[in-house]
């Protein structure tokens, strides 16, 4: 039985918090090697500036069940 991302999503999400929090580090851990530490400055300036203007300007921010959704929708 071949399970589509969706559906192995769906079951992930059934998981306890601290299942699904070690089941969440192992797949970013697994995303190491195409990791470009080299761009890891910019990411944190990157990273600083949103910060910044989801503080400045909350309604500029996309709320997290909308970006996760735009996320899977770009999956399929």
């Amino acid at each position: 039985m071949q399970l589509d991302s969706e559906q192995i999503l769906s079951e992930a999400l059934k998981l306890p918090l601290e299942l699904r929090g070690k089941l969440a580090a192992r797949l970013l851990e697994s995303l190491d090697d195409l990791a470009d530490y080299d761009d890891d400055e910019e990411w944190g300036t990157e990273i600083e500036r949103r910060i910044h203007e989801c503080r400045t300007d909350p309604n500029s921010c996309v709320p997290w069940e909308v970006a996760c959704k735009m996320i899977m929708e770009d999956d399929d």
